[in-house]
């Protein structure tokens, strides 16, 4: 650990170069300092922080700029705690205005609003789930090589078919009993409803009924298994990574940009640092990222879990040199936006 006077210059020489963008000299930072010391006290800190690998100075400049290492120690431990005012928790609330239960059109907003709040690449993702899907009608088609073909139609139109292994006793009469039960009894039901009412059927019923209760439980099984995989990427500001001035040098911007509009390594990208069942935020820097064309960059990232399920997360995408204290309670306050949306939608 630094000592407190340690901490004081690097903390001011970051909170410094993350407003200026400029290297940071002494006499920059002496007036901000908790406890007056003279000037040649300050350039000894620096320069105790520059062998330790606090900081460093770019070419022949005199003034000095965070190190991976310095960002870290200040993300770790300096981090002031911050609070959005009332003003600006409505005018997160206002740039989401989504109703609950819109799903995709949600965490596009969220994501869209994260990027204005920010001024930073942000990028989403929201993880399926079909649990709560309604469902409006099943079709079963019984293909000669073995298999069926099972189509479900959500009652928001959305369409989802998968090619599932038929027992020799499915025959194609086998599979127009299964689509009379289930779209004369289940329709208009959430996938969750119906899995519960068939096990209840299954311990009910014997024979054939019970192997077609059965065969529908697992077809069900089958839709939700394949829904899980998906998760769809959401962009929104990539046009701030062109305003920075890190990344004036046009192959770091077209490093960048080849992750952040990539789907699969988005979601690298949103995977990394994550901690099951945590709300906190993660923060990666430089080169602490899986991804080496990151190298420049930091990811915020924040994970979304309601009643205790994982249901998408968001990362922000900006230079090293980060708002990290302002970005962290946006994140966090969007995750309780999230949380209650979500929670609202399922009580409807």
């Amino acid at each position: 650990m630094l000592s407190e006077r340690r901490e004081d210059v690097l903390s001011n020489v970051i909170r410094s170069y993350i407003k200026t963008v400029q290297p940071i000299s002494s006499k920059a930072i002496e007036s901000h300092l908790k406890v007056r010391v003279s000037p040649a006290t300050i350039r000894n800190e620096m320069s105790d922080l520059e062998d330790h690998g606090y900081i460093t100075h770019p070419h022949t400049s005199a003034g000095r700029i965070p190190t991976d290492k310095g960002y870290r120690y200040f993300v770790d431990y300096l981090l002031p705690e911050t609070m959005l005012s009332s003003q600006e928790q409505e005018q997160l609330q206002e740039l989401v205005g989504v109703e609950p239960d819109s799903g995709d059109v949600f965490f596009e907003r969220v994501t869209t609003a994260m990027s204005e709040l920010t001024q930073e690449a942000c990028v989403g993702r929201l993880q399926s789930c079909p649990e709560q899907l309604t469902i409006d009608a099943l079709y079963i088609t019984r293909i000669e090589d073995g298999t069926m073909l099972v189509s479900w139609v959500m009652q928001s139109g959305y369409v989802k078919t998968v090619m599932v292994p038929a027992d020799p006793i499915v025959t194609s009469n086998f599979c127009i009993r299964l689509m009379h039960v289930f779209n004369d009894t289940y329709r208009r039901q959430t996938v969750d409803m119906v899995q519960t009412s068939l096990a209840a059927k299954m311990l009910e019923e014997t024979g054939e009924v019970c192997h077609l209760y059965m065969t529908l439980q697992s077809l069900l099984g089958a839709l939700l298994q394949d829904m899980q995989k998906e998760t769809k990427v959401y962009r929104s500001g990539l046009r701030h990574i062109l305003d920075k001035p890190e990344f004036i040098d046009r192959e770091k911007t077209r490093r960048v940009f080849s992750v952040v509009e990539d789907d699969e390594q988005c979601r690298e990208i949103l995977h990394q640092g994550q901690v099951p069942h945590s709300a906190d935020v993660q923060i990666v820097i430089g080169e602490e990222n899986e991804n080496e064309d990151l190298w420049d960059c930091s990811v915020m990232n924040s994970h979304w879990y309601v009643d205790g399920k994982y249901v998408g997360d968001i990362s922000i995408v900006s230079p090293r040199r980060a708002f990290y204290a302002r970005n962290k309670t946006l994140l966090l306050s969007m995750g309780s936006i999230v949380a209650k949306n979500m929670n609202n939608g399922r009580a409807k």
